[in-house]
């Protein structure tokens, strides 16, 4: 049997979370939220699911992989657009599968084994379908038409009473309370029930000053200080530090989050320094790393390989100055108009807000549009040379996606455009090393490529692979 998982990584009203998590790697007890999906697929004795990808693609397909780890195999299919990632059915192969569950990264409905149903839940008493069915093989393009779909009118509908669903923060809420009470207990915990309504895992520092009311759950590796109230239905998710004298209610905290002292937090989702308010729908960053922060150990990798490329970038300008000159002069005496050629860029990863895109300017010799048509000398010299000060300035990277203005990113599809402002902009890409056509489905692909592989030997392989062609050349596309 088959299962095809929708993951477009998008939920209204959660844009501030889906900025630096899509929808299905939201944490969800110990876990993220499509995991515990999957491992419902698996009890339902399916072993090959597809996963269609549109938002932040690489943090699912690096964290699932092929499947090995649960005995199963996985592929991955990425969808440019939420509303086309129905359509990416249509070009999957089902060989000799007689039905295939149909599933959504966003709710989780407990249904039976290979039974022809499309499921429908209900919500402030509207009926919708949930993104499950159980659907004939040769039936699969009739899918799309379940999403328009909003009373039960055929046989084998059917409206699902136990679920869970994260497509909004208060039903993300709803969901846990629903786990911490056991009226679903279909899921796999990590943590172990120490009391009634009290999980606790592993290596968890709980003086005895903290005042617990059930149901509670604390992941491995948190700290809590002296004289806290934790005061029902909390989450506090894995390796998170909870200071003096605060306050936990009705709340969720993801993980690496720290907690500052005296803090009263009620009816809240906390994410690092990202803070929701679930009664007033308010969503805001708080600046104070005393109040939030931001606990996670790839922040300081970040921060030591950022010091590293800024040193590097800083000393082969230095090295370069003779030849940066050189080229100046030449171009003065050669060149018929400017020498220099100035072009703005948004430096990345960027917010989702625009509003708060930080803008450069970079100095090149060559124009925007002549980039990818230059040989890989005249590329070191025209850009790569004048492009190490960016880099030494920390506003651009040795290698990366091609830096663009607000106008270009503000003109990209949503997803493209979500996917872009997470990644890293660079003087050395991708596009230009391979010398990949320019058509926007090219583009597209290998800068989704680059931003699922993205990592320091995929740099090292293309910052290595743009030295031997500037040394040895190419044919240029």
């Amino acid at each position: 049997m088959r299962a095809v998982i929708i993951a477009p990584g998008h939920s209204d009203n959660m844009s501030l979370i889906n900025e630096y998590y899509p929808t299905g790697m939201i944490p969800f007890l110990g876990k993220p939220f499509l995991q515990h999906i999957v491992e419902f697929i698996i009890s339902l004795e399916i072993k090959k699911i597809d996963f269609i990808l549109t938002h932040l693609p690489q943090k699912v397909e690096s964290f699932f992989g092929n499947g090995e780890r649960w005995g199963c195999d996985f592929t991955f299919h990425l969808a440019k657009s939420t509303d086309r990632a129905y359509e990416m059915l249509n070009v999957i192969d089902f060989a000799d599968e007689q039905a295939t569950l149909i599933a959504h990264e966003a709710f989780l409905p407990l249904i039976e084994q290979q039974k022809s149903q499309v499921y429908f839940t209900k919500e402030n008493d509207k009926l919708f379908w949930c993104g499950w069915a159980w659907v004939p093989t040769d039936q699969i393009d009739t899918v799309t038409s379940l999403r328009e779909r909003s009373e039960i009118t055929e046989e084998n509908d059917c409206e699902i009473t136990q679920y869970l669903t994260i497509n909004s923060y208060s039903n993300l809420l709803a969901s846990i309370r629903k786990v911490l009470n056991k009226d679903f207990d279909k899921l796999l915990l990590t943590a172990k029930e120490v009391e009634p309504g009290v999980w606790l895992s592993r290596n968890v520092l709980l003086p005895s000053t903290t005042a617990i009311q059930p149901p509670v759950y604390i992941g491995e590796n948190c700290r809590f200080a002296q004289n806290i109230k934790i005061n029902g239905n909390v989450v506090i998710e894995e390796g998170c530090i909870i200071e003096d004298k605060s306050t936990l209610e009705n709340a969720v905290i993801f993980p690496k989050s720290y907690v500052g002292e005296s803090l009263d937090l009620k009816n809240v989702v906390i994410d690092k320094n990202r803070l929701i308010n679930i009664e007033f729908g308010a969503e805001i960053e708080v600046v104070d790393d005393f109040i939030l922060g931001n606990l996670n150990d790839n922040v300081l990798k970040n921060i030591a390989m950022s010091i590293f490329s800024r040193t590097l970038a800083m000393t082969l300008f230095i090295v370069f100055m003779p030849l940066f000159l050189f080229t100046i002069i030449s171009l003065k005496l050669l060149r018929r108009g400017a020498v220099f050629f100035q072009n703005d860029y948004i430096v990345l990863p960027a917010k989702c807000d625009a509003n708060l895109w930080q803008s450069q300017t970079f100095f090149s010799f060559c124009k925007k549009e002549q980039i990818n048509h230059l040989s890989p000398t005249r590329h070191f010299f025209l850009l790569f040379i004048p492009g190490l000060w960016k880099i030494a300035c920390g506003k651009m990277h040795f290698v990366g996606i091609p830096p663009r203005n607000k106008e270009e990113i503000e003109n990209l599809p949503q997803d493209w455009r979500s996917l872009y402002i997470s990644s890293k902009s660079g003087i050395i890409t991708e596009q230009y090393v391979k010398s990949l056509a320019s058509t926007a489905e090219d583009l597209y692909a290998s800068e989704a490529f680059y931003a699922v592989s993205a990592g320091f030997k995929q740099d090292l392989y293309i910052g290595v692979s743009y030295l031997k062609q500037v040394l040895f050349g190419r044919t240029l596309k």
